[in-house]
């Protein structure tokens, strides 16, 4: 239902547009109903434009001004080019040089002839100079020899000879004698018990201390000793050092020689040697030194300039000079101006007659219904028999349907719609576009 709402409010300023705003009444042979409605204003503004929409009573409530092209700029200079020499010779290279002063400059003053003389000298001071006079100066008088040149005197590094005596001790050596053993055999008693050791091993048997090897008889009744391996060593003398001669004690002589010469020749240090006239010659020179002449050269200074010239940046270097600066426009802006409009709908109230012939639309039972309810009308009236059901009669009819329906469900933002509606049928527009847009909503 709200859908179909909003449908007819937009279709509301088109008809305005043709100029129907007014009040809303029934026109005989029109329309066969009449709908009230009550007055109402409506407020509409638009967006931004460029020019005013269509229909009347609109009026610019806003101005702004869009740039669509930004204005660009660029920055030049007025650049003109000054460059003076310092002296020189001659004009630089390149073009556009000018002489702008000159001058002389002495490089020798004048100088006068005039005669020249050395004072006494060594040598010649060079050429062009004449020997005028010379003298032999003693540097070094002449001596006769004082003293000889050389003196004996004692050597001071002299050693005499003598006689050396050293007396040397007997010499020893200690010789280190080991340990003496000597191996004892046992012997051990025959026929009873006990034993005795012997140095030796040579005989078999001991009897009655004499060693033998036959043994004795059994009948001899003799008490004696047999061999055995055991054996055992015995010390016989203990190990030490002993003191051997070597070298009986004696006297030695030794006869040292001198050493060096008893007196020696040196230099003798009070000698004066004979010395001979020593001196050196000097010299007088002349010349005659003719006049020097002036000498000089020319020097020039010389400048060059280049008028100005409107650059977009300043040359480097010396001499360039900026004279002026300036803006000048390369783009210009370009813009356009946008409004926002206005203006005031007015809906004059509708009152309607009273018409007994019509019966009034009843409410729907609910207010969400898609489609108004009507009421056939009886059939046994005059009126109803008489009534003609033309397309604009069926078209006027559809539109109270649809008034019916909004009214019923009692919003206030309904009543526009409903004026809407009455003054579509006033209009007497066709019934294809009627039915057109009651079928988009």
């Amino acid at each position: 239902m709200k859908k179909r709402l909003l449908a007819i409010g937009v279709a509301a300023p088109l008809i305005f547009g043709f100029g129907l705003a007014g009040t809303a009444m029934a026109t005989p042979g029109t329309l066969d109903t009449c709908i009230p409605s009550e007055g109402s204003t409506t407020e509409e503004e638009t967006g931004w434009l460029t020019a005013p929409p269509d229909g009347d009573g609109w009026e610019v409530i806003e101005t702004q001004t869009v740039v669509d092209v930004e204005e660009e700029t660029l920055t030049e200079f007025l650049v003109a080019f000054y460059q003076q020499t310092d002296w020189v010779l001659a004009a630089p290279e390149g073009e556009g040089w000018v002489q702008i002063e000159e001058r002389t400059v002495i490089d020798q003053e004048y100088v006068p002839g005039e005669y020249e003389q050395t004072d006494w000298v060594t040598e010649s001071p060079g050429e062009g100079w004449t020997q005028i006079a010379e003298r032999w100066v003693v540097d070094v008088e002449a001596q006769p020899e004082q003293g000889t040149p050389t003196i004996v005197i004692p050597n001071p590094d002299y050693v005499p000879g003598w006689t050396e005596t050293i007396e040397h001790p007997a010499e020893y050596k200690t010789v280190h004698h080991e340990a003496e053993y000597k191996t004892l055999w046992k012997y051990t008693k025959h026929g009873g018990h006990g034993f005795i050791w012997v140095d030796n091993d040579d005989y078999k048997y001991i009897v009655d201390g004499v060693g033998t090897n036959d043994k004795p008889e059994w009948w001899e009744f003799k008490t004696f000793y047999e061999r055995t391996q055991h054996t055992k060593q015995e010390l016989v003398k203990e190990a030490y050092d002993e003191q051997v001669l070597v070298k009986d004690a004696w006297t030695e002589t030794i006869e040292h020689p001198a050493q060096g010469e008893e007196t020696i020749e040196v230099t003798n240090p009070d000698y004066v040697p004979a010395v001979e006239e020593q001196g050196h010659w000097e010299y007088k020179f002349a010349r005659h030194v003719p006049a020097i002449p002036e000498e000089s050269h020319q020097e020039y200074k010389f400048a060059k300039h280049i008028p100005g010239e409107w650059m977009t940046e300043v040359p480097e270097g010396d001499g360039w000079k900026v004279k002026d600066e300036r803006t000048t426009v390369i783009t210009e802006e370009e813009s356009h101006e946008e409004y926002r409009y206005s203006r005031t709908i007015v809906i004059d109230p509708v009152e309607c007659p009273a018409t007994p012939e019509q019966p009034e639309p009843e409410t729907p039972d609910t207010p969400d219904s898609e489609e108004p309810v009507e009421e056939e009308a009886p059939t046994n009236t005059p009126q109803a028999r008489q009534r003609t059901v033309t397309p604009q009669a069926e078209a006027q009819a559809e539109v109270q349907a649809e008034v019916d329906e909004l009214a019923h469900t009692g919003a206030e933002q309904h009543t526009g719609a409903i004026t809407l509606a009455a003054l579509m049928a006033l209009a007497g527009g066709s019934l294809t576009a009627i039915r057109h847009r009651l079928a988009r909503r």
